[in-house]
């Protein structure tokens, strides 16, 4: 492709970054940043030795893991705001039990306790 790196990096973004059913994803889990690291190099045409915290700032855009967390604090939000019961169930549990991780990891990534989480605005 001889597209220029911005162009390419636009295209991979609108049509690999879409990511739906994100928020549900395993954040313990490394493979939405391998993904992202590897596909980013090339796209960018960097040396693999490039470090990862770079690729970010190298391609203007914000990092992976807090455009993950964003979207799930978006999840989040929209459970708790919906008129579904069962929305409204599973967003409670989720927020007051102790066993969800990507709570805990999102929480702590943007210095926030569980019930204030929804308290963000959609903004962020």
């Amino acid at each position: 492709m001889h597209a220029h790196s911005y162009i390419r990096y636009k295209l991979f973004k609108s049509y690999c970054m879409s990511l739906y059913g994100s928020p549900l994803c395993d954040f313990q889990s490394k493979v939405m940043e391998t993904f992202y690291v590897k596909s980013v190099r090339r796209i960018l045409d960097v040396p693999p030795t490039t470090h990862c915290k770079y690729l970010h700032y190298i391609a203007d855009d914000r990092d992976i893991k807090l455009q993950l967390h964003m979207r799930f604090v978006k999840f989040i939000q929209s459970t708790h705001r919906s008129s579904n019961l069962i929305y409204n169930l599973c967003f409670r549990l989720a927020s007051l039990g102790n066993r969800s991780n990507n709570i805990s990891i999102v929480c702590k990534s943007i210095g926030m306790t569980r019930s204030s989480i929804c308290a963000l605005h959609t903004c962020i």
